[in-house]
């Protein structure tokens, strides 16, 4: 009896073996996956890898569509014209906030069409090292009502710059402001590098003439152009395996029937089979021999 309950043991656990190389399943216990190595098997995941590039290249898609075709659009809007300056102002703000709190307020930063890096390096003529000062009062201090005099207020300065320009025979007076700093200096620097009564050349928004800039607008965001390509070019990796993998499924030898494998040779070539026959093929003429 022991003897018979030990073979019948191995033969379960033989089969339940078999079982397991045969079929087998995801990690969820419910999905059964097809062996390994068959062709069901290449299939399974050429399409879960076809699924991922198709993705990978609709997040492309949607970054081109959704970002940077727009972005290019507005930028192509912006026309360089020659304008004078009529006006030059710096407007002091007693505030609590950080003076980069009104940096945010301005349209071209809004919009993304201008970045500080390029009002350093256009307007201000340096950078952020360069006597750029975004700090300013104390959020701290705005929360005490004990102490609401005006002495807990910092100052913060910006420049605004009023040009003259005319475009298609119609005369129009953007203002161009400026960062905003608690340095007065560093604010009347920028601002007053343009000479009223001088002509500089600008750029102006042909279609809302109301904003103009001192440099052309950004085309686009470094960031956004990088991601997008991201996904195209792993799009274009994962469909390539998907067609390697295609390919490969497609070339894998299945049987010919009728066919005796001891007479025949098969050669399989871009997944079409060639049969060969390893005999030589019978003739036809005879020789017949007669003995004198």
């Amino acid at each position: 009896m022991m003897e018979l309950e030990n073979k019948q043991s191995q033969s379960q656990s033989q089969s339940q073996s078999t079982r397991s190389l045969g079929s087998r399943t995801c990690c969820c216990g419910k999905v059964k996956l097809p062996p390994k190595g068959s062709t069901k098997y290449i299939k399974f995941y050429t399409l879960l890898i076809a699924l991922l590039a198709a993705l990978c290249l609709s997040g492309g898609l949607y970054l081109l569509f959704q970002y940077l075709l727009p972005s290019i659009r507005e930028a192509d809007r912006f026309v360089l014209t020659t304008g004078t300056v009529i006006r030059q102002q710096i407007i002091q703000l007693n505030t609590s906030h950080d003076c980069q709190h009104f940096d945010h307020t301005l349209w071209w930063d809004d919009q993304g069409v201008g970045t500080k890096q390029m009002f350093f390096h256009y307007v201000s003529n340096g950078s952020a090292t360069s006597g750029y000062d975004g700090g300013g009062g104390s959020a701290d201090s705005a929360d005490d009502s004990s102490n609401s005099n005006s002495n807990m207020l910092a100052p913060c300065y910006y420049g605004i710059t009023t040009i003259n320009v005319t475009l298609k025979s119609s005369s129009y007076q953007p203002s161009l402001v400026g960062l905003s700093s608690s340095n007065y200096n560093w604010v009347a620097g920028y601002t007053h590098r343009y000479v009223v009564n001088e002509t500089y050349e600008f750029y102006v928004d042909g279609q809302l003439t109301t904003h103009a800039l001192w440099f052309h607008p950004r085309l686009y965001s470094h960031a956004t152009m990088y991601m997008s390509v991201m996904f195209a070019l792993v799009a274009v990796l994962l469909f390539m395996l998907v067609a390697c993998l295609a390919v490969h499924t497609r070339r894998k030898v299945t049987p010919i029937p009728n066919i005796n494998a001891a007479d025949s040779e098969q050669h399989y070539t871009f997944g079409f089979p060639f049969i060969f026959n390893a005999q030589p093929p019978p003739t036809h003429s005879s020789t017949n021999v007669v003995n004198m």
